[in-house]
């Protein structure tokens, strides 16, 4: 089986290319703007395109499965709306038309479960009506659209995971330490101090990497039964900063001897009322989550620690 994966360089997508490396039928390649290789996985195969000027559906011939993971992120979405929509709304656009045409089977777009609004309250399921507020979010939703838009039960599947807060080790070098988890193992580690510089009782829900990863794998392995649509990739859980913190807190002390600090930089102390980003659809699919966060964040912080030594 040919896989293609656009923005499989980045911090998720380099975890979904090795996991997808280790099962001997499946034949990775990546888009890139840059024909570099990816240090630490040579398996899988980097092709330079370009989405303005190169034709998709060459680079799509012979491709059954394309997992579309190239979007701005927020801060950039912010800054250039204009670009976002150039980036997360067209280019999805080119990539769908060119898989159809192309023969691809399954189509997998990577959007976020802030298109439900902000902030997220109570029990959220795929049926909430969505309340985009940011043009990261608001571009997200217009591709999702055209994604479920462009599906075919007989001959093109399509499937939407609004992705709540991943969290996991990085493969090779981290570049997004501006992450909260990452950026709080990292300085528990370096500083000894755990810092939460905003309100420490907001909520998010963490999903570990490893379920992400197993989650595109059974709708690979089972595309004879699983839907198109839909899917909250999600824990179900949501957690207040300070309760994250504390895990890497405890976690650090566990497993290293790390004695770190916990440090409330913030005089927002307001309490929010817990949210359920609901997971029931995805687990109809036949889909089972191990949810082994504890599990990240000490692997988390084995690579910070290796990393500052």
């Amino acid at each position: 089986m040919n896989i293609l994966i656009t923005g499989g360089k980045g911090y998720l997508g380099k975890r979904i290319c090795a996991a997808l490396c280790e099962i001997k039928s499946y034949n990775v390649t990546v888009t890139s703007r840059t024909s570099d290789l990816i240090p630490n996985l040579p398996k899988v195969s980097v092709l330079k395109v370009n989405t303005s000027v190169d034709n998709l559906n060459k680079v799509l011939s012979n491709i059954d499965v394309v997992i579309h993971l190239a979007a701005l992120d927020a801060p950039t979405c912010s800054k250039k709306p204009l670009k976002a929509i150039d980036v997360n709304i067209k280019d999805t656009v080119k990539w769908l038309e060119a898989s159809k045409v192309a023969g691809v089977k399954q189509f997998f777009y990577f959007s976020t479960i802030h298109v439900y609004g902000n902030p997220l309250k109570g029990v959220i399921t795929e049926e909430k009506l969505p309340n985009p507020v940011h043009p990261y979010a608001v571009t997200h939703k217009c591709a999702e659209d055209y994604v479920l838009a462009y599906q075919d039960k007989d001959h093109f599947k399509s499937y939407v995971f609004r992705l709540s807060n991943s969290v996991g080790v990085p493969i090779g070098e981290m570049l997004q330490w501006n992450l909260l988890v990452p950026d709080l193992c990292k300085s528990s580690i370096e500083t000894k101090v755990i810092p939460i510089k905003s309100n420490p009782l907001i909520r998010r829900d963490f999903i570990a990497i490893e379920d992400v990863v197993r989650a595109v794998i059974y709708f690979i392995k089972n595309s004879s039964i699983v839907e198109s649509g839909v899917f909250n990739l999600s824990s179900n859980e949501s957690r207040t900063l300070k309760e994250i913190a504390t895990l890497i807190q405890v976690k650090g002390l566990q497993e290293f001897g790390f004695k770190s600090e916990i440090k409330i930089l913030s005089n927002d102390l307001i309490e929010l009322a817990p949210f359920y980003i609901d997971n029931a659809k995805i687990k109809k699919q036949g889909f089972q989550f191990k949810n082994n966060l504890d599990k990240e964040v000490i692997d988390l912080l084995k690579y910070c620690n290796k990393k500052i030594k």
